[in-house]
């Protein structure tokens, strides 16, 4: 997607609905098209500032809630396809659901009687906590008869798509009627102070990269320390620490300063380390991604997918690794503790404060009960 159409307006729909299932069998397809839909149908209240980052944890949350609406297609297709087959089956067909299908035929799994595309989009968009289920599946099945081939287009022409889209039958929320819970004092301070940290590590990290055409910030670890972990960790159940750790790991997109129209430039991914503190002169260190990618202690107990180089030196790469192998980490952290601390976040498709950023008071339930609970919460252990 062009840079100016994702920093000025996509990034909401992009965290909100963009997943890969859909009528397409170009994953990349449907995270387009399910975006400039959702943003077309169900456009923001409020006029969203232009964005240079998109919030990590929401995007890996986002990323996961598109793998379970794909594992659910396929399952409701063949009920004997386990989770683990469903996810095989994707892998081996690079997330191309109609190939995936073929494939579990071609194994001998029988398709289940009576199943139509509209049961699997259905299945698919429930496990995918879509905000808009319903609407979501009747626009797929009036707008197209099939899958549609990997090369049916090159790319899209984002606003001839939304022009188009815009042409549709008006629709009304179909998954609930719900109110919305009025936020309470505390909530509307909470999501307050959530905008307001998200645009200060926007502009920090933005700071630290003048010599490339940035064109966005797609992932963010901002408490990496020289060893051990840092004192916050997500949940329901603790409090938000305010701390401020040595340093961050930031991968962005981005072409050379001066190569012109951003459009016909194929961005570039890459890692970034940078200082957390202003008043300390560091070079950032910067390496475009290149080969396999590398491991970082400090994002995976985080849970932050940051894709990080094979070979370069960064902190988190190897000193912690090599301690918890010998059982000698200062933090007493073992293996089976670094792969649940990553996964209680990368897997959870729940409500998080990040989430929030985009809060609409008119359709957001969840939000809101979110927002209002947690505040309570802080004010309880006197944490706000």
């Amino acid at each position: 997607m062009p840079r100016e159409f994702l920093q000025r307006r996509y990034h909401r729909g992009l965290l909100k609905a963009g997943h890969c299932y859909g009528p397409f069998m170009n994953p990349a397809h449907n995270i387009v098209l399910n975006t400039v839909w959702y943003d077309t149908m169900f456009p923001a209240e409020e006029e969203y500032s232009e964005v240079a980052m998109i919030c990590s944890r929401t995007l890996v949350s986002t990323a996961c809630r598109s793998l379970l609406g794909l594992v659910a297609y396929l399952r409701a297709c063949f009920p004997t396809v386990s989770r683990q087959q469903a996810i095989r089956y994707l892998l081996l067909a690079e997330v191309n659901l109609q190939r995936a299908i073929e494939m579990a035929g071609q194994e001998g799994h029988a398709m289940k009687d009576k199943f139509d595309r509209g049961i699997g989009f259905k299945a698919a968009a429930t496990a995918a906590h879509h905000p808009d289920r319903d609407a979501l599946v009747n626009f797929y099945l009036s707008a197209f008869f099939g899958p549609l081939p990997l090369k049916a287009c090159g790319s899209f022409d984002v606003q001839l798509l939304s022009l188009m889209l815009s042409q549709e039958p008006s629709t009304s929320p179909h998954c609930s009627f719900e109110t919305v819970p009025v936020l309470t004092e505390g909530a509307s301070r909470l999501l307050s102070n959530i905008k307001q940290d998200f645009e200060a590590e926007q502009n920090f990290i933005c700071s630290k990269g003048p010599e490339y055409d940035l064109h966005v910030i797609c992932g963010l670890n901002p408490y990496v320390i020289k060893s051990g972990v840092s004192p916050l960790h997500y949940g329901d159940s603790s409090c938000k620490i305010r701390y401020k750790s040595k340093y961050s790991h930031v991968n962005f997109l981005a072409s050379p300063r001066g190569s012109h129209s951003s459009d016909t430039v194929i961005p570039t991914l890459f890692f970034a380390e940078c200082c957390n503190d202003n008043d300390i002169t560091d070079e950032p260190l910067c390496w475009p991604i290149m080969g396999h990618p590398g491991r970082c202690f400090h994002c995976e107990y985080e849970g932050v997918k940051v894709v990080h180089p094979e070979s370069q030196k960064y902190h988190g790469r190897d000193i912690d690794f090599e301690e918890m192998a010998c059982k000698s980490h200062s933090n007493g952290i073992v293996n089976e503790d670094l792969v649940s601390s990553g996964e209680s976040v990368t897997y959870s498709v729940g409500i998080s404060q990040e989430d929030c950023i985009y809060f609409d008071f008119r359709r957001d339930v969840k939000c809101a009960n979110f927002l209002n609970a947690h505040a309570r919460m802080l004010e309880q252990r006197h944490c706000f």
